[in-house]
């Protein structure tokens, strides 16, 4: 029986899973969807902020490698999870995210830096 590894990228453009088998070094599928979950007004945008929906995110994650999964009948042993670079998310203490996701594209801080 195969060994099969699915790995997730969510990243700000889009967000792709793919399957690998890890005793013949082989791509078994892959699907990639749009990443919607950005949720920064146009305003903000204009003052350069980046602001996403977390929990979007992780279910995009989520539809698109069990999407993947049926569509190969794969059964993974293992998953890896990549994201977007760095970033911050505010979680509460029953680990519930508090506020939107700060992307690393998001540039609010740069007017904070005493010097800059």
């Amino acid at each position: 029986m195969p060994n099969y590894y699915l790995s997730i990228d969510v990243g700000s453009t889009s967000v792709t899973a793919a399957i690998i088998d890890i005793e013949s070094k082989s791509l078994v599928g892959s699907s990639t969807a749009a990443n919607t979950a950005e949720v920064t007004s146009p305003a903000d945008k204009k003052i350069g902020r980046s602001e996403w929906d977390l929990d979007r995110m992780a279910l995009l994650a989520i539809e698109n490698a069990r999407y993947l999964i049926e569509q190969t009948g794969a059964q993974p042993a293992a998953i890896g999870v990549t994201g977007q670079q760095q970033g911050l998310q505010l979680l509460d203490r029953e680990l519930n995210t508090v506020g939107n996701f700060i992307s690393w594209q998001d540039q609010r801080s740069k007017d904070s830096l005493a010097g800059q």
